[in-house]
């Protein structure tokens, strides 16, 4: 009996853009919650004109981050006036606000919380 060849089929993917398209007023140094404590530090976003108003050092955002949207908190900000094209090309964007209230919180805290988070998973993983 001879084997009947079936034609190939691929299966299809979808590729995001390395950076969104649109007007940015500045970039965003932001700490993401992916849930992987090795990679628990900070990351820059590009901040959309018209969430400009809305982020502000400790508001909670959503990022893309690794395939899927993650929460995420912003340490600081700085704008792009000054900064060459080559210095944000590859970034991507805030996709949205989660609180237009900053938390209550210093990027030292931050920082701190995510080492004392840190530890306590390395302890936990050796027991």
């Amino acid at each position: 009996m001879v084997a009947v060849t079936r034609p190939l089929t691929l299966k299809a993917e979808v590729f995001r853009k390395s950076s969104a398209s649109g007007t940015y007023s500045g970039i965003a140094q932001v700490w993401v919650d992916s849930g992987i404590y090795h990679l628990d530090q900070e990351f820059e976003y590009l901040i959309p004109e018209e969430l400009d108003s809305l982020i502000d050092i400790g508001v909670r955002v959503i990022v893309p981050f690794s395939h899927r949207e993650c929460e995420a908190i912003v340490l600081s900000r700085r704008p792009l006036v000054g900064l060459s094209q080559s210095a944000h090309t590859g970034l991507k964007a805030i996709s949205k606000v989660v609180t237009s209230f900053p938390l209550n919180i210093s990027t030292t805290q931050v920082k701190k919380f995510i080492g004392i988070f840190r530890q306590a998973l390395q302890e936990v993983s050796h027991v």
